[in-house]
């Protein structure tokens, strides 16, 4: 399972994050065992300054979001500064019957992490639909005006609605 959430970056911030993660993770345990994997990935000016030369980004996500960091692909020399974050909690086990427990785990890490990057200020509403849970509403995050226009494009180019009834899995439009 994935769960994932965006926030802005600082130490204090990122010292409560793991503080919330190891009051809960340090003594959680199942049959079978569980691994927890926290990613921090950046939200690079890279990408979101696009949106502006093309006419917009579906995403939401903005310039001024700026760079965040990560130990995967982002390169920043020089006009580097540090804002912005997507983070991916991922826990593997294998005992399905552990499925509900991990599951409502990690749910819960993920709402009070973001009270806690909301109460510094640092909350931002993107949720990264590729790391997102069933819980989230990745699309939704993206804003109304944004949501207005995939619905309006998808309503032009696919007209019959495929890719949105006829395609399993995954997060659709609501149309």
């Amino acid at each position: 399972m994935f769960y994932t959430g965006t926030y802005g970056v600082s130490a204090p911030l990122m010292s409560k994050i793991f503080d919330t993660l190891n009051s809960t993770l340090s003594a959680f345990d199942i049959p079978g065992g569980i691994a927890w994997s926290i990613a921090f990935e950046p939200l690079p000016t890279a990408i979101t300054k696009h949106g502006d030369f093309n006419g917009g980004n579906s995403l939401g996500t903005e310039p001024m979001d700026g760079n965040g960091f990560s130990m995967s692909f982002s390169t920043c020399f020089d006009e580097c500064v540090l804002t912005t974050t997507v983070m991916l909690l991922s826990p593997l086990w294998s005992d399905a019957s552990s499925n509900d427990l991990v599951q409502n785990t990690a749910q819960d890490l993920g709402k009070r992490i973001a009270a806690v990057a909301r109460d510094e200020g640092l909350l931002h509403r993107f949720q990264y639909l590729n790391y997102a849970d069933p819980s989230q509403d990745p699309i939704g995050s993206y804003g109304y005006e944004n949501v207005d226009f995939l619905r309006s494009t998808s309503k032009k180019y696919d007209p019959r609605s495929v890719f949105q009834k006829q395609v399993k899995g995954g997060f659709k439009l609501d149309l």
